[in-house]
């Protein structure tokens, strides 16, 4: 599954992060381990004492809740696109205040 790509960690871990609450106990605890404390699916296994297959499977269904939560409530998009208005806020009132100096 394309969780595993490194591209995908950030984004993961937005979701987590939002939407970690409504996961279940083992889904949060297993994405944890992995997105935010770099644990392997193989060392979560040994941690848990469960099956590499069954650290995978709970993962996998915790990732595609997170996804259809996401695909619905967008919570994780709003909160991208109101930092991102933030920064341009930001350098927009740089700029005016250089072209204010400016034109002392």
């Amino acid at each position: 599954m394309s969780f595993m790509l490194k591209d995908n960690f950030f984004k993961l871990g937005q979701l987590i992060n939002v939407y970690g609450d409504i996961l279940s106990k083992k889904q949060y605890c297993y994405l944890k381990y992995y997105y935010n404390d770099n644990y392997t699916i193989d060392e979560i296994g040994e941690h848990e004492s469960v099956s590499r297959q069954s650290v995978y499977d709970v993962m996998v269904r915790g990732i595609k809740k997170m996804e259809g939560l996401e695909e619905t409530l967008q919570v994780v998009r709003m909160r991208n696109i109101l930092e991102n208005l933030g920064k341009q806020d930001k350098k927009i009132k740089k700029f005016i205040n250089k072209r204010l100096q400016d034109a002392e």
